[in-house]
């Protein structure tokens, strides 16, 4: 009979996905670190979590030229 899923997989990859960091999850969980890093490879959440982090740095790109054309426009008008 197969052993029913360990819940703690899908909690500590949605902590994952949150953008949690290995060493906190285990934390949390009251589990080794290696126990999160082989979860995290065997289940490849590191695939699922590529879109969320290109979409991030995308996101961070275009608020870092908002600001800078802000701070251009500050300077002219006070200068």
């Amino acid at each position: 009979m197969a052993r029913a899923p360990d819940k703690r997989i899908e909690q500590a990859k949605g902590m994952y996905l949150k953008g949690m960091k290995l060493v906190e999850i285990a934390s949390q969980l009251n589990l080794p670190e290696g126990t999160v890093r082989s979860w995290k490879n065997r289940y490849n959440w590191e695939i699922k979590m590529r879109p969320v982090r290109r979409e991030i740095r995308m996101q961070l790109r275009q608020e870092s030229l908002k600001l800078s054309f802000l701070i251009v426009w500050i300077q002219k008008k006070n200068g």
